[in-house]
């Protein structure tokens, strides 16, 4: 046997390993994968109605804008609706601002585009 012929032979070899040891591994993994699919379907708990009270601080006023009530509840919504429970906005207050003119002046900019 010559050396052409026997590298031949381990490159070809090699391979089929590889390949097979691949796809071993594979079909291992989406066995495991199954598994823990099937041991874990379990029904979904009830979603829980939760009330949730909002502060909002704003200028003083006596009445807070529609559109900014739909903001503010759209994004408490979005944000306690990752553990997908249900939750009921019940009142919104005006909270009086203590913080300072710089936070102030930032929350102002920030928010300018949602009050037009």
């Amino acid at each position: 046997m010559d050396v052409t012929s026997l590298a031949i032979i381990v490159l070809l070899t090699g391979i089929v390993v590889v390949f097979a040891v691949l796809l071993i591994l594979s079909i291992v993994i989406k066995g495991y994968s199954e598994v823990i699919h099937v041991t874990r379907k379990k029904p979904l708990p009830k979603a829980e109605v939760r009330p949730v009270r909002i502060s909002h601080s704003i200028k003083k006023t006596n009445s807070i804008d529609n559109k900014i009530i739909a903001i503010i509840s759209a994004a408490v919504y979005e944000f306690y609706n990752q553990n997908n429970k249900k939750y009921k906005i019940l009142d919104i207050e005006q909270v009086i601002n203590q913080n300072s003119k710089w936070r102030s002046s930032g929350v102002l900019q920030n928010t300018l585009p949602f009050r037009n």
